[in-house]
């Protein structure tokens, strides 16, 4: 067994607590790897956010047409109930893709 005198082994603590102390702080490449980590994931937020708003503006743009067919449905069906009128029966053709309510609505001949 070895002996250590008190001024060694303060020594060697004292240089122990100094590696501690250097180790404490992050380094420049830890720094910008986490930087860059999250940027990726702010950029994929970000394309969702995106997505979802496109989906949001095309679902209500359908909405608003599909609520506008109702509409002229309506009105159709009360204008043809008048007396003296006949009652006709509508077949809807709702392409993908209508201009407007109205060209969408097709008499049956």
């Amino acid at each position: 067994m070895t002996t250590v005198s008190y001024k060694e082994f303060w020594s060697v603590k004292k240089m122990k607590k100094m590696k501690r102390l250097n180790r404490k702080g992050v380094t420049l490449i830890e720094l910008l790897v986490a930087l860059v980590i999250t940027g990726m994931v702010a950029a994929g937020i970000y394309q969702v956010f995106i997505a979802q708003s496109k989906a949001y503006t095309v679902q209500d743009q359908v909405t608003e047409v599909q609520q506008s067919v109702r509409s002229a449905m309506e009105i159709l069906l009360r204008t043809s109930e008048w007396p003296g009128m006949t009652t006709t029966i509508l077949y809807l053709r709702l392409p993908l893709t209508a201009p407007s309510p109205i060209s969408a609505i097709t008499p049956l001949r």
